[in-house]
């Protein structure tokens, strides 16, 4: 593994759990995309998270650092 030529991205920003019918909108938009992702993210137990990124931090190299502003 090279570490040199690892990238990391972290998003920052506001998240919201969904509920109700957005809830179960978005689930189904999820789904469509991810289908095998159905037995856990239709779970009661499962939350399904909105996130609002203000913010992306791009870290190459672990010395180049690059920040992406939204909006």
């Amino acid at each position: 593994l090279d570490f040199h030529k690892a990238i990391a991205a972290t998003a920052v920003g506001t998240a919201r759990e969904l509920d109700g019918d957005e809830r179960a909108e978005q689930l189904i938009a999820f789904l469509e995309r991810h289908p095998h992702m159905k037995p856990f993210a239709s779970s009661p137990t499962s939350a399904l998270v909105e996130l609002t990124v203000d913010t992306y931090y791009i870290v190459r190299r672990f010395q180049n650092v690059t920040e992406l502003h939204l909006g």
